[in-house]
């Protein structure tokens, strides 16, 4: 509920209002009575978010399914009209499939498939993902990673261009955030006139009473009115149904709209003389103001193969500014996108160096009707046992590995003889024996942002089981960690103390037999970043004294080290 202290920034018409609101809701009979009242408000007057909440709150403790699905379909549209852009998530499913508008958030509530904000779902697929690394916002590293991972090819320059531009402008929006002309104009630098107006409108909603951001959005929209947008006219209706007292605005408001439209179509049930209730108008309103119509075949058509050559009519000599040896050495040492470059623009190249780039290479299943090994774009997937009967030699695998079987063993290690090199960024290996010196082949170029290990066996030159401390050696730029089934020691905890990683870790998953605590939590004060997850999972053979001891002294540790809204989340079992 409003607190008086929030409510004396309100004008004293809406203040009188809410205050008669306030007192209807405390004598209502129950919850029904409630949505009643706060429904009938907000056809009438902005609601602020804290009643937002009530309204979604008092839905969620009905008893009835059917009501529940009317009540929450009923206002959704009137709460985003309203800056409202929190759905709460039980409502989301009990609604069904809601067709919502999309949002371009800097920040937003993070979920796995996220129904607490409108329009941050998680895209299906990379051409989806590209639009969500189109405008910046706090998640915009974790939506890369998704479409790295979920990408068939190298992402075209222009997307990573796109990537690096939106990362920096996060950046300098978050540096100006407290000045509202500079966050305005570094919004708008982006050039995305959607992703400035929902952003505005979001900051708006989570203060309704920041006069001077709504009069400086409406200079905004002026700015950028054109024939037929009706954005202006209806921000201009809502700040009149909140500042009720500023006569000022709502004169011009009347002007605007005699200029801009006869009479604008509005969804409050008590209109100005110059203003329609019009019952399908926030239906109309949003057709209107989202466009949901782009297509997600960028990707697809940017990879459509147009130039096809062969080795036939091959120039066998070639003359380089460069010495032979030189061009080797490059052709050797290149990373995966400048050989991809070198065989563009010259088939000489791949015919002296027949050097395939692989951006993913995955296992699977045995799908119904499809053939054992599928090639698309520069990826590979393929049923497991058929891992060597690929045709691959000498393959480059730049991005994406994932091998998981649960019987042979020894799969990866047959086919890392057939691999010229390995960049792989991203690294999921299930049921796996290897040699440290295979190991190293996946790992030790040092860019692994993404590891799961889980039951690999790893043995170094003496045949002895090597442990998780000198795994993680290898990744120290890894960000998202989950190992379990390579054996700790007694010194884990205090090796891992004195290793720095090069970025923040995100997650850390790890299956241990034992864990000093107190050198552990030095490990996690060093690189654990805010908001991050750590789960430690105990082997059976210890008792439920130790797991308690180590929780207990952890748990201390992150409360005392991180704020209250920058504490990882910790579990251990």
């Amino acid at each position: 509920m409003l607190q008086s202290s929030f409510m004396d920034n309100f004008d004293p018409t809406y203040q009188h209002l809410i205050t008669e609101l306030k007192h209807d809701l405390k004598a209502a009979e129950n919850i029904a009575e409630c949505l009643n009242l706060l429904s009938a408000f907000s056809c009438k007057y902005m609601l602020p978010k804290e009643l937002w909440n009530e309204y979604f709150g008092f839905i969620n403790e009905l008893l009835n399914a059917q009501e529940i699905r009317e009540r929450a379909k009923a206002m959704i549209l009137h709460s985003i009209y309203q800056l409202y852009y929190k759905v709460p998530i039980d409502t989301f499913y009990q609604c069904g499939p809601l067709n919502l508008p999309k949002r371009k958030l800097l920040k937003y509530r993070s979920a796995v498939i996220s129904a607490y904000d409108i329009g941050t779902g998680v895209s299906s697929t990379a051409a989806s993902l590209i639009k969500d690394i189109s405008f910046p916002s706090e998640h915009l590293e974790r939506k890369w990673r998704q479409y790295e991972k979920s990408s068939s090819s190298m992402p075209p320059i222009k997307v990573v261009k796109m990537y690096q531009k939106m990362k920096a402008l996060y950046a300098k929006i978050e540096m100006v955030e407290e000045n509202v002309e500079e966050w305005m104009e570094a919004l708008m630098e982006v050039g995305d006139s959607e992703f400035v107006e929902h952003n505005i409108e979001y900051r708006v909603g989570s203060d309704l009473c920041n006069k001077k951001l709504w009069k400086l959005y409406i200079q905004y929209l002026k700015e950028q009115q054109q024939e037929g947008d009706c954005k202006l006219l209806h921000t201009y209706s809502k700040y009149c149904r909140f500042f009720m007292d500023d006569a000022e605005m709502k004169e011009e408001y009347q002007k605007a709209a005699e200029k801009y439209a006869h009479q604008i179509e509005v969804p409050w049930t008590n209109p100005f003389e110059f203003e329609v209730f019009f019952e399908a108008a926030l239906k109309h309103y949003f057709s209107k103001t989202d466009d949901t119509s782009a297509s997600d075949n960028e990707e697809e058509a940017n990879h459509k193969v147009t130039v096809y050559f062969n080795t036939n009519n091959l120039i066998k000599q070639q003359n380089f500014t460069f010495k032979s040896p030189l061009i080797h050495y490059i052709i050797q040492n290149a990373n995966a996108r400048v050989l991809q470059n070198l065989f563009k623009c010259c088939k000489w190249f791949f015919a002296k160096n027949p050097i395939p780039i692989c951006y993913s290479l995955a296992t699977k299943q045995r799908p119904m009707g499809k053939s054992e090994i599928n090639f698309y774009q520069q990826s590979v997937e393929v049923v497991k046992h058929s891992l060597v009967k690929t045709g691959l030699e000498n393959l480059y695998l730049s991005t994406v590995l994932q091998i998981i079987t649960p019987r042979d063993r020894m799969l990866l290690s047959d086919f890392i003889p057939k691999m010229f090199k390995c960049d792989a960024k991203y690294i999921s290996i299930t049921n796996q024996d290897l040699t440290f010196e295979e190991l190293y082949f996946i790992l030790g170029h040092g860019n692994v942002l993404d590891l799961h290990l889980s039951e690999v066996g790893i043995i170094d030159g003496n045949g002895k089981a090597v442990p998780v401390e000198d795994v993680l050696k290898l990744c120290l730029k890894a960000q998202f960690i989950s190992i379990g089934g390579i054996p700790d020691t007694p010194n884990t905890a205090k090796i891992l103390s004195e290793m720095e990683f090069k970025n923040k870790i995100e997650s850390f998953n790890l299956k241990i037999d034992d864990l000093e605590p107190n050198a552990f939590v030095e490990f996690l004060k060093k690189n654990m970043a805010p908001k991050s997850k750590i789960f430690i999972h105990y082997k059976f053979n210890n008792n439920a004294h130790i797991i308690s001891n180590f929780r207990q002294i952890v748990s201390n540790a992150i409360n005392s080290h991180w704020t209250a809204g920058e504490k990882p989340t910790f579990k251990v079992i």
